[in-house]
């Protein structure tokens, strides 16, 4: 009931670490301590998406479990081995930089708690956010307090904005917008896949063996004549789920059956639906199993693209 208090307090705790530790450092330290910060997490972002995309496969683990992990530890790793050179200076120059920080100017000392707070809050956002997702991932439910905690919405927004920045738009701004959002807020990412996964027009579309063909055909025309796509631009509910997913992002027919003529021409999603539908996977009972399948990792990753 109250563990809504407990994660912003404990935000709270950390950021007056983070100002704290910069009031004493001063800007010039603090500052080089938030590019070392901003090097770890783009170097650790790099290293975990592309070692995580090509170790899943290899030992059948989802990326989306795989991915932060590596980056995690990459971070963690790039940090030590900074600090431990820093300490090494530090202690070969008898810490000359440390007693100086000891009598700095009070403007500076606000200046450097300042510039460690603005770094520090940017990257416990993150650890925020990568928590929830763990915990979503792995068991199916959300932290406890999450959704009325401030701190945590606002590590979802701050994700949120680099999601959308990152991702390609292609003339698709309002589709990346919801793919963002299913991004940083990935409970709510889990409630829309089993309400589409639940819908009755959603299985019958996957059951019928014309719209495979048809999907796989890449004819959007043959596509929108099928009796099964018919029947789900009927179910306005659904097809707004699927927007809100990011899936599709038009209102109009032709277009959502262009978009899906497209999808289905790539090869690698549509090897993987056969690979779940072979499992399977695409049934509301079968949730959790398909969030962790390496083949359904395979499927958001190529529609991320």
């Amino acid at each position: 009931m109250y563990f809504h208090y407990v994660l912003d307090i404990l935000a709270l705790v950390f950021l007056i670490f983070f100002f704290l530790s910069g009031w004493h450092k001063g800007i010039v330290i603090s500052f080089l301590n938030g590019i070392r910060l901003i090097v770890a997490t783009i170097v650790a972002y790099f290293i975990g998406r592309y070692l995580g995309s090509w170790l899943a496969p290899l030992i059948n683990r989802p990326r989306i479990i795989l991915i932060p992990s590596i980056a995690i530890f990459i971070f963690a790793g790039i940090l030590f081995f900074f600090k431990y050179i820093s300490f090494k200076v530090h202690q070969k120059r008898n810490e000359i930089i440390e007693g100086e920080t000891k009598h700095l100017p009070l403007w500076k000392c606000f200046l450097g708690g300042g510039t460690n707070l603005f770094f520090g809050t940017f990257v416990l956002a993150l650890f925020f956010w990568l928590a929830e997702l763990f915990v979503v991932v792995v068991g199916g439910r959300t932290l406890p307090g999450v959704e009325k905690s401030y701190f945590s919405n606002f590590s979802r927004k701050i994700v949120f904005e680099i999601s959308y920045t990152i991702l390609p738009k292609n003339g698709n701004e309002s589709q990346v917008a919801a793919m963002s959002k299913m991004i940083s807020h990935p409970i709510l990412g889990k409630k829309n896949l089993k309400k589409i996964l639940e819908a009755k027009t959603f299985q019958a579309l996957l059951n019928n063996k014309d719209f495979r063909t048809d999907f796989l055909s890449g004819d959007a025309k043959r596509l929108e004549k099928n009796p099964a796509m018919q029947a789900l631009f009927d179910d306005q509910e659904t097809l707004n789920v699927l927007r809100d997913f990011g899936i599709i992002s038009s209102k109009d027919k032709s277009k959502i059956c262009l978009q899906l003529s497209k999808i289905g021409q790539n090869e690698e999603i549509s090897s993987s639906i056969e690979a779940l539908q072979a499992k399977n996977l695409l049934k509301k009972d079968q949730m959790m199993q398909l969030i962790r399948d390496p083949d359904f990792d395979t499927l958001l990753g190529e529609i991320l693209k």
